[in-house]
């Protein structure tokens, strides 16, 4: 996974770069829909490039970027030297070394339209025990769905609706909110299991499968309110980590409840529902950071609708 620079190291960075140094250019989708901005900066020889999704509903599932002493000949995303995997993430960040001289920038993204609201706000309650999961949620009212605890340290109250949820995919690869990030994968793959298949295990077991891949502390035996077979919860666990590598959801998505305080902080547990795959994305569209510089080809035509730009390295 690639190395993600969390909201407090981009605060220090920030901070470093002074902010009368830094740029901001608009992140366009299909040319003509905003979703973002894009801000690069330097930090003595090193480039910095930040992409944030601001519009709700859309997420980036890649992104490539170029920066080069000389211009892109090539307006193939490609072919640009730096590229990340981004699943549905609503921010990304590259720190490139170069030169102490003007370097030339080209930052494009895979974007991603959802039809749930990502990124924005929801209502959100749960019910305790689910039917065939722990919890039975409520998003904006919709449900009931299967939803599922991925943070035993906090708690929720069943039967109480919060207005100020945050919703984020499973596949956002910046979240920076639960204990084992990294493992977030293999809980899709739990998703995605026909259970039913298996009688020998209980949502239970699923439960506490769950708290084990994705908990610094999780419970043995019991805990949460439920208590299971701990063997069978490990045989899940270590099957999910067998199969789950580098899984693509083929029955459900995974949407992350993240509910706050009026400060904006996370106070409640934070949990993880089941959603149908097919519908989750209702289109998808290249996306290029908007500069000042095209490409164009021999008869002096422009080459698609990509665009880059210079970004002056800082006198003393």
């Amino acid at each position: 996974m690639r190395t993600i620079v969390n909201a407090i190291q981009m605060l220090v960075l920030l901070s470093a770069a002074g902010l009368a140094d830094a740029s901001t250019r608009p992140l366009f989708a299909g040319k003509n829909q905003p979703i973002g901005e894009v801000e690069t900066f330097f930090i003595g020889n090193q480039l910095v490039v930040t992409a944030q999704v601001t519009e709700v509903g859309w997420c980036l599932g890649a992104s490539h970027l170029y920066v080069g002493n000389e211009a892109p000949t090539s307006a193939a995303p490609g072919q640009f030297p730096y590229y990340h995997d981004l699943g549905c993430s609503l921010s990304d960040t590259y720190m490139v070394d170069v030169d102490a001289v003007d370097q030339y920038v080209a930052y494009h993204a895979e974007s991603k339209q959802s039809a749930y609201p990502i990124g924005g706000t929801v209502s959100y309650m749960v019910q305790f025990p689910g039917g065939d999961s722990y919890f039975n949620a409520y998003i904006n009212g919709m449900g009931p769905l299967d939803a599922w605890c991925i943070d035993f340290g906090r708690s929720i109250s069943p039967g109480t609706t919060y207005t100020n949820c945050e919703l984020r995919s499973l596949n956002d690869q910046d979240l920076g909110i639960v204990d084992r990030e990294e493992n977030l994968g293999y809980a899709s793959w739990i998703l995605n299991q026909d259970w039913s298949l298996y009688p020998e295990y209980s949502w239970k077991e699923i439960q506490a499968a769950l708290w084990k891949l994705i908990d610094d502390n999780p419970p043995v035996n019991s805990g949460g309110g439920i208590s299971w077979d701990e063997a069978k919860a490990l045989e899940i666990v270590d099957m999910a980590l067998t199969n789950g590598s580098g899984y693509n959801a083929d029955s459900f998505e995974g949407l992350v409840l993240l509910c706050k305080n009026s400060n904006d902080v996370v106070n409640r547990q934070i949990t993880l529902v089941a959603v149908p795959v097919d519908g989750f994305f209702i289109g998808e569209d290249t996306a290029w950071a908007q500069g000042s510089d095209n490409w164009y080809n021999g008869k002096g035509n422009m080459i698609g609708w990509g665009s880059y730009f210079l970004e002056p390295y800082p006198q003393p």
